[in-house]
This record gives C-alpha cells, sequence and structure tokens, in this order.
C-alpha cells in the first residue's frame, strides 16, 4: 500500500496551546474524533491512541518517560494538530512518498544546502512530539514553524533550479528524472502556499 504526502498549513501555537490545557471539553471531542474516525483500528490501539491524546492534554509534551515513538503517536500528534483548526491543504497528497524520500532527499540531497537539507531531513525522519526519537516504521510527523520556513524557502527554491537544470543539461534524461525536477518545483510551491497564507507547516504520510 503506498504511502501519501500530507502537507498542509496550521498554527502550531494553537496545538502548544491545547497540549498541557486540561481541556476536558477538548478530551471529549478528541474521544469522539477517535471512534468516528479510527473504527478501523483494533479497540485497544484506540483505547491507547485516546490515551495518548488526554495526556498530551491533560499533562502536556514531551512525556519524560517516553524514548521512541511508534505510529500511534504520529496518530495522536495528526489529530492534536487538526483539532479546532482549519487548516490550508496544498497538493502534496498526489504524491507518493517515495518522491521525497528516494527522489528529493534519497538522490538529490547531496546537491542541497545545510538548511534545505536540515528542512527535508525533519520531514524525512521526523520531529517527535512526544518522546526522544519519531517512529521507526515509516509514519514520520513534523511541524515547522512559520519563521522557520521563510529561512528554508530560498534554500528549497534553489535546490528545485540546481536539479532542473541538471536533468535539462543531461543528454538522455528520464522520465524519472523529469519527474524528479517537477515533485522538486511542485515542493516548493507547496511550501510556499504555506508561507504565503502565513501559517506554519504540518507533514505527515498518510
Amino acid at each position: 500500500m503506498s504511502r501519501r504526502l500530507n502537507l498542509y498549513g496550521f498554527s502550531l501555537s494553537q496545538m502548544r496551546r491545547l497540549c498541557g490545557s486540561r481541556d476536558e471539553a477538548a478530551i471529549d471531542q478528541l474521544r469522539d474524533r477517535v471512534a468516528s474516525d479510527f473504527g478501523y483500528i483494533p479497540g485497544e490501539r484506540r483505547d491507547q491512541l485516546v490515551g495518548v491524546v488526554e495526556r498530551a492534554v491533560l499533562e502536556g509534551v514531551p512525556f519524560p518517560d517516553l524514548t521512541a515513538e511508534t505510529s500511534l503517536h504520529s496518530l495522536a500528534a495528526g489529530l492534536l494538530a487538526a483539532h479546532g483548526q482549519e487548516w490550508r491543504i496544498t497538493g502534496a497528497s498526489v504524491s507518493d512518498a517515495s518522491a521525497l524520500e528516494s527522489g528529493l532527499w534519497g538522490q538529490y540531497r547531496k546537491h542541497a544546502s545545510p538548511e534545505a537539507k536540515a528542512f527535508l531531513r525533519g520531514l524525512v525522519e521526523g520531529i517527535p512530539l512526544f518522546g526522544r526519537q519519531p517512529p521507526p516504521d515509516g509514519s514520520a510527523y513534523a511541524a515547522v514553524g512559520l519563521d522557520s520556513l521563510r529561512v528554508f524557502q530560498p534554500h528549497l527554491r534553489d535546490l528545485a533550479e540546481l536539479i532542473a537544470y541538471r536533468v535539462g543539461r543531461k543528454r538522455s534524461a528520464t522520465e524519472e528524472d523529469r519527474a524528479g525536477a517537477a515533485f522538486a518545483a511542485a515542493f516548493c510551491g507547496w511550501v510556499d502556499e504555506v508561507v504565503a497564507a502565513g501559517r506554519d507547516l504540518w507533514f505527515q504520510y498518510g
């Protein structure tokens, strides 16, 4: 089953305020959301998912006793990021995760500036909210603040332009080469959309 990219504009400060707020109404709403949206998960795991979001709202994050996160923590992070928010949707979800992991990161990171490389690594490997290490099972997620996005933005554009130049100069560019250049340009466009909207960035595999 393919994994898709989800890249949205959202409010990181609103998510941070929710964590540790002890908001009982929010907890009830999050419980209802788990029940309505995650019926495909076995009951015990749904209960564990509810436990993660409840603890985050009641105690805050990170959890001092948690080292490595799991896919449940990724789902919980998405719930907290979406709660009470209207996300700025981008077109990223049409793309397979391999376009980022194997293409932009795997094939082209050697050409990236340190800033672009740091940004892409954060998406591919994840930036954990609850523990010290992100999920190791391909369910990484990341939140990146608007100020940081503005720093990364020109470096991503430079990388996309370099990829397009290198592909254009190849005597026998393959369809894969052209697709990689197109994805790099589209990826920059999605980041540009989030920045233009004045939002922070939420990234998650889906």
